[in-house]
């Protein structure tokens, strides 16, 4: 599959904002944040017309399919639009893929990102149209009040947009997704626990999303990929989701065949989750299926903050050495 990068947008452009997943008021205050501080860059923030006016929400606190649908393709659509961010994540963006119109998306090649439920339409669309996605932050992530976090994730997300090599440290401390938003955690670094080097496509995102596209028309490529990987705490107890987690990520190696998975990025956890690097490191290693990949682990592309954002289509190379990852 032949991969295209969208143009990169510059201060002056206009970002649109749609809710493919779930709904956040244009007023709730994260966003009114979020949005000030993506104008204060220079950027022109729109909202979709059905998201501007939603009438019925669902069960999924979400807008009708058909509306939601039409906002993706209208903001394809509009040539002054350069990129695409969704609001937040959720639960049903699964219900969109097979009703989105990829000619269009195909002759209107322009950035498009989010994570979490969202995971599903990133990879989707690069599936279907060869269009680089970014595994990126909702909108609502830029309206955290960190100053010295925020800069680290608006840093990542635009350097990502000019095809620049992606960077991987972790710089500083970092705030939980599920805790006291505001509080930050100590530093913690990325893990090696497989090293080596490899190279592949990027694909991949919120795992329990992620797994949703086996099977489907939507499905990865099949060869030479780089894994990259996060889950959020949704479960009643810690167990749950550790075993959750470590047989979703075995049925999805098992998908791809282990020849086919040329390494694999595993994203922080949210602290409620129990689940620490040792576990991380001890599911690797009791596992066969791995040990002919470099691993590395508590990277900065989970439920936390800052958020490093990854582009899905592109090649990575990964020196499991010195925790590089360059993009080719």
């Amino acid at each position: 599959m032949k991969s295209v990068f969208p143009p990169p947008i510059v201060k002056g452009e206009e970002i649109r904002i749609i809710a493919p997943s779930a709904f956040l008021s244009p007023q709730d205050p994260k966003v009114i944040r979020a949005k000030g501080r993506l104008e204060s860059l220079g950027f022109i923030v729109t909202f979709g017309e059905n998201y501007k006016h939603r009438k019925s929400p669902d069960k999924f606190d979400s807008s009708p399919v058909s509306e939601r649908i039409e906002d993706m393709h209208s903001a394809f659509l509009d040539p002054k639009v350069k990129a695409i961010i969704p609001v937040c994540g959720g639960f049903n963006a699964i219900q969109l893929p097979d009703k989105l119109n990829y000619e269009i998306i195909y002759n209107n090649p322009k950035i498009f990102c989010g994570f979490s439920d969202n995971t599903v339409l990133i990879n989707a669309i690069f599936f279907k149209t060869g269009l680089v996605t970014f595994h990126a932050p909702n909108l609502f992530y830029f309206g955290y009040e960190s100053e010295v976090l925020s800069k680290v994730l608006i840093d990542c997300f635009f350097d990502a947009f000019h095809n620049k090599n992606i960077d991987i440290s972790s710089t500083g401390n970092w705030i939980d997704y599920s805790g006291n938003l505001e509080k930050p955690q100590n530093a913690t670094f990325p893990n090696i626990i497989n090293q080596g080097f490899a190279q592949g496509l990027a694909v991949g995102g919120n795992l329990s999303s992620f797994v949703l596209l086996n099977g489907t028309a939507f499905q990865p490529p099949a060869s030479d990929l780089i894994l990259f990987l996060e889950d959020d705490y949704i479960y009643q107890d810690k167990a749950t989701f550790y075993f959750e987690f470590e047989r979703k990520l075995r049925s999805l190696m098992l998908q791809n065949s282990q020849k086919n998975i040329k390494g694999l990025l595993i994203g922080k956890f949210e602290q409620i989750s129990g689940i620490t690097v040792r576990d991380i490191h001890t599911l690797i290693k009791n596992n066969p299926m791995f040990d002919h990949i470099p691993v590395i682990a508590n990277l900065d592309i989970g439920h936390t903050y800052p958020f490093r954002t990854l582009p899905v289509g592109k090649t990575l190379l990964i020196n499991a050495q010195n925790n590089n990852i360059y993009v080719e």
